[in-house]
C-alpha cells in the first residue's frame, strides 16, 4: 500500500476549511473554524497555486500572514507540530 492509499484510506480527505474574506465578521468567524479545525486535526494541506488575477505569489503571501500574523492562527499551527502533525503544500 503507498503511502497516499494509506493517507486516503486513514484519514478524512474531504474536512476543507475555507478563509472568507469578503466582510471582516465573515472572516474573523472563518478564523475562528479554521484556529478549531487545526486544533482538531493531525495534517494542515495548504494549497498551492494562485487565485485568479491575483499576482503570482498574492495568495501565498496571503496565507503567510495568516499563518504568522493572527496570534491564534500560529498558536494552532505551533501546537499541532508540537504534537507531532504534519503540514503539507500541495503543489
Amino acid at each position: 500500500m503507498t503511502w497516499k492509499e494509506h493517507l486516503i484510506e486513514k484519514v478524512d480527505l474531504q474536512k476543507l476549511v475555507y478563509l472568507i474574506t469578503c466582510h471582516i465578521a465573515i472572516f474573523l468567524s472563518s478564523i475562528d473554524n479554521f484556529v478549531k479545525e487545526i486544533n482538531n486535526s493531525q495534517i494542515l494541506m495548504l494549497p498551492g497555486g494562485f487565485s485568479a488575477g491575483d499576482e503570482p505569489d498574492g495568495s501565498a503571501k496571503f496565507m503567510v500572514a495568516v499563518l504568522k500574523k493572527i496570534k491564534k492562527v500560529k498558536e494552532a499551527v505551533e501546537n499541532l507540530l508540537k504534537r507531532d502533525g504534519l503540514i503539507f503544500r500541495n503543489l
